[in-house]
């Protein structure tokens, strides 16, 4: 399993940390890119020709660990809003499992619906 762990930042002020989790086999190699420069997805489908195509994600709320509030300049124990999702390609085969914990100060969700 490769593990991709970011911190995002807001304005400089650190906002969330998402957690990246791939097979490991589909992508050889994938470690030796700056993911400070490069995107993701961009890896995925430029090097090894894999394209995201669906996704399914939950929000929650939970509580940061100690190195999650060290990150996020939080106290331990502070409530966060918890992703989690997995990423699939057009086959149905797994891309990335997703998981991220984000500071609700930092970050506002929004969605459109239709009808």
């Amino acid at each position: 399993v490769f593990v991709l762990v970011r911190l995002r930042l807001v304005d400089e002020v650190p906002a969330m940390i998402e957690t990246s989790c791939m097979d490991y086999r589909r992508v050889p190699g994938i470690e030796k890119n700056d993911f400070s420069r490069a995107s993701l997805y961009d890896i995925l489908e430029r090097d090894y020709g894999i394209a995201a195509a669906r996704g399914d994600e939950s929000v929650g709320m939970t509580y940061c660990t100690r190195d999650e509030a060290d990150l996020l300049g939080l106290d331990e124990g502070a409530p966060v809003f918890l992703l989690a999702g997995l990423v699939s390609d057009a086959a149905g085969l797994p891309v990335e499992y997703i998981r991220s914990v984000a500071r609700p100060d930092q970050i506002r969700f929004a969605g459109v619906l239709t009808r």
